[in-house]
């Protein structure tokens, strides 16, 4: 993992190194599944209703913002719908796809904080496509 980086995206933040996304990923986990449940144990649920609306609309435009990206910079454009090699070079249309796919992993992050007051059954994808950015090379 850590000797064959896509160079493109070394210096990324949180893509550099497995280490922040892990701790991210860590701290999450202990504190919806340890600190959280036991600091909340005894007192009342917060009031968040204006914070998560605005939440919210932003998590929605920012994935119509994705959607539009990938369709923009892909699929009606360059490629197909069908299996094709990733190119890794540092064309224009490269870079666009590989900052599609970072902006795709900082979402996933950003979607933990709505997941801290429900189960917590997706915290690994966020993890899978940090590992995603930082390494995956195209083999064809």
């Amino acid at each position: 993992f850590l000797s064959c980086p896509d160079p493109r995206t070394n210096d990324w933040f949180l893509i550099k190194s497995p280490t922040p996304g892990l701790t991210i990923m860590a701290s999450y986990l202990f504190f919806v599944l340890s600190w959280g449940p036991r600091y909340m144990k005894h007192r009342k649920p917060f009031d968040l209703t204006n914070t998560l609306i605005l939440y919210n609309f932003l998590q929605v435009l920012f994935s119509i913002y994705i959607f539009c990206e990938g369709l923009d910079a892909g699929w009606l454009t360059k490629y197909s719908w069908k299996c094709e090699p990733v190119d890794v070079s540092t064309s224009p249309e490269a870079l666009r796809i590989a900052r599609g796919v970072y902006i795709y992993f900082l979402a996933k992050i950003s979607e933990l904080l709505d997941t801290v007051n429900k189960s917590c059954d997706c915290y690994i994808l966020p993890l899978c496509f940090m590992l995603a950015v930082h390494s995956v090379r195209g083999r064809g």
